[in-house]
C-alpha cells in the first residue's frame, strides 16, 4: 500500500505473506528490494506527468524481515531535471532497519496513465502546466455531458 507519495518523501507498507517469504521463513530478498522500488518509484513519479524510471538501484540488506509488516519509505537526496536520487530505508514491523538502498532514476518524456488519457482526449498537449492552467482557470472545460456519458470537448 501507498501510505503517502510525495516528491521529497513516499512511505509504502507491505504485510509479509507466505507469498513474501523464503524457503527459512523469513521475507524474501525479492519482496525486500520490490518494496524498495515502489517506494522509490511512487516518490520519483509523484507530480510528475510524466514517467521516472530506474537507472541503478542497490540494496544492502542488513538483518532478516521477520516481523509484518515491512515498511519502506524514500527520501529524495537530489531532484535534478533528468536525475534524480533517492535513499530508502526498509523496516519490519518490529520496527528493525533490514535494509538501505540507493535509487537513481531518469525523467523520460513518456506519459504517466493519466496524461495519455488526457491526450487520447484532447490531443497532443504542448504543456500540461499551461493545459492545467487553463482548466483551473474554466476556460477548457474538461469534458461536456451526453446521454451516454462524457465526450472530450476539442481544443482550439
Amino acid at each position: 500500500d501507498i501510505v503517502e507519495a510525495t516528491p521529497e518523501y513516499s512511505k509504502v507498507t507491505m504485510p509479509i505473506t507466505e507469498n513474501h517469504k523464503n524457503g527459512m521463513g523469513m521475507a524474501h530478498g525479492g519482496a525486500i528490494f520490490a518494496l524498495a522500488d515502489v517506494a522509490f518509484g511512487s516518490a520519483a513519479n509523484a507530480g510528475k506527468d510524466c514517467g521516472v524510471v530506474s537507472l541503478n538501484t542497490t540494496i544492502e540488506y542488513l538483518r532478516p524481515g521477520r516481523v509484518s509488516p515491512l515498511t519502506a519509505e524514500a527520501f529524495v537526496v537530489r531532484r535534478g531535471n533528468h536525475i534524480m536520487n533517492y535513499d530508502v530505508k526498509i523496516y519490519d514491523g518490529s520496527g528493525d532497519l533490514i535494509a538501505k538502498c540507493v535509487a537513481s532514476g531518469f525523467q523520460t518524456d513518456v506519459p504517466l496513465p493519466i496524461r495519455a488519457l488526457r491526450q487520447m482526449l484532447y490531443g497532443p498537449l504542448p504543456c500540461a502546466g499551461a493545459f492545467l492552467r487553463l482548466c483551473l482557470k474554466k476556460e477548457v472545460p474538461l469534458a461536456e455531458p451526453t446521454a451516454r456519458g462524457f465526450h472530450r470537448k476539442r481544443l482550439g
